[in-house]
């Protein structure tokens, strides 16, 4: 096969594949609303992650891409590494 007709090929078959991932993730789901819900404290809570309780149900709640301090100071010599190594 020429090289021309090689890359046409993959981009075709990379448009196939995009086509129908693409409209498997078009399912759309209803949003579940949880009322009366209360604060767990629990060890992992900080400022982007914490524990709610809503009737007999638990869940963790985590809020991507919020820049918020680290409270719990046992893995702070991990995140200064992590960090480090992002500069």
């Amino acid at each position: 096969m020429r090289p021309i007709q090689t890359v046409v090929t993959q981009v075709i078959w990379m448009l196939i594949i995009f086509i129908y991932c693409e409209a498997d993730a078009a399912d759309k789901k209803e949003w579940v609303k949880l009322t009366d819900c209360l604060y767990v404290a629990q060890k992992y809570n900080d400022g982007d992650s914490f524990g709610v309780k809503c009737g007999t149900d638990e869940y963790i709640s985590r809020l991507y891409f919020v820049d918020a301090p680290e409270t719990n100071f046992a893995m702070r010599s991990a995140h200064v590494n992590r960090a480090s190594t992002l500069e």
